[in-house]
């Protein structure tokens, strides 16, 4: 499954500022980010299209959730209907094999794939500057 964002015409969209927001975080986002580039799952982009990464606590007050405002970014891409698939059927067909790993089928965006003509738009902006991503 690979998902295709398709921006209107004349698009653009930049980051909203919210301040410190990851100030209290830097280094669990650094982490985030240098772990992404080492994976190959984020790279460095000089878009000038990008919406921002930004940190709240979770709720032990210490770990970072990390979140991306794209509201703006949201309203310039084409609504696409995306038929999601069927988990049931992949379970079915994941148990007729003797080796399997079931990832989180709940909630993993992070694991679908972007379409290659769509990574262009989906930079981010980060405490170390701005990253492209390959994945949701």
């Amino acid at each position: 499954m690979q998902h295709y964002r398709d921006p209107l015409p004349g698009a653009t969209w930049s980051p909203r500022d919210f301040g410190n927001s990851c100030n209290r975080f830097v280094d669990q986002l650094v982490e985030k980010i240098n772990s992404g580039m080492e994976s190959g799952k984020i790279y460095p982009s000089n878009s000038p299209n990008a919406i921002l990464m930004f940190a709240q606590p979770k709720k032990d007050g210490k770990k970072a959730r990390f979140l991306l405002d794209a509201v703006d970014k949201n309203k310039a891409v084409r609504d696409t209907i995306i038929e999601m698939p069927n988990t049931r059927m992949i379970l079915d067909w994941m148990a007729k094999f003797k080796f399997r790993v079931i990832g989180d089928l709940i909630d993993g965006c992070d694991n679908i794939r972007l379409h290659p003509d769509s990574e262009k738009y989906s930079t981010f902006s980060g405490y170390e500057g701005l990253f492209n991503t390959k994945y949701m």
